[in-house]
């Protein structure tokens, strides 16, 4: 019986170590991998959202040449949305990056901040920003609002954006 037993605590101690070892590895070497632009290689369009009235939104569609530079895709998009109304003509993005896990970080200026004023334009312009991308973006799961490189809990006090914001398709017109 004394060796069953000693086998038993061997065993036990051996399968404690196996799942300390497995648990470090996903914690210390499977972090999420940067890509260093979301992938729109094979967009032939670009779908841009935009609102339709005060706490609607709705998307139009921009054909666009093949072989276009990501970053131009993105710069477009912008660009777009600026036309439509949708996000504050002085607002900038920065940077835009998608890790493995599929979340969008995008960085952009604090005009967003400053030129927002009313709640239903928090609404729109953040998910503007956030269903054009997800729409245009491969594998996209969500969309990480940064403010001058840093997450923010909230632009107007409406929307808490300090953890990624997924698609709203309760927002968009039928």
């Amino acid at each position: 019986e004394k060796g069953k037993r000693k086998k038993i605590i061997i065993f036990a101690v051996i399968f404690i170590i196996v799942i300390f070892l497995i648990g470090a590895y996903y914690r210390f070497f499977k972090k999420p991998s940067v890509v260093a632009n979301p992938e729109t290689t094979k967009v032939r369009e670009l779908n841009i959202v935009y609102p339709a009235s005060k706490f609607r939104l709705t998307k139009k569609t921009i054909q666009i040449k093949n072989n276009i530079p990501e970053r131009a895709k993105i710069d477009m998009m912008m660009k777009a949305m600026k036309d439509e109304k949708a996000i504050p003509e002085r607002l900038e993005l920065y940077d835009c990056t998608m890790d493995s896990n599929g979340i969008i970080y995008t960085n952009l200026s604090g005009h967003l901040i400053e030129e927002i004023q009313e709640p239903s334009r928090e609404i729109t312009a953040l998910y503007s920003i956030i269903n054009t991308l997800i729409l245009n973006t491969g594998n996209a799961k969500a969309v990480q609002i940064l403010i001058e490189g840093k997450p923010v809990y909230t632009i107007k006090g409406l929307i808490y954006t300090y953890k990624p914001l997924t698609y709203n398709n309760d927002l968009m017109e039928d």
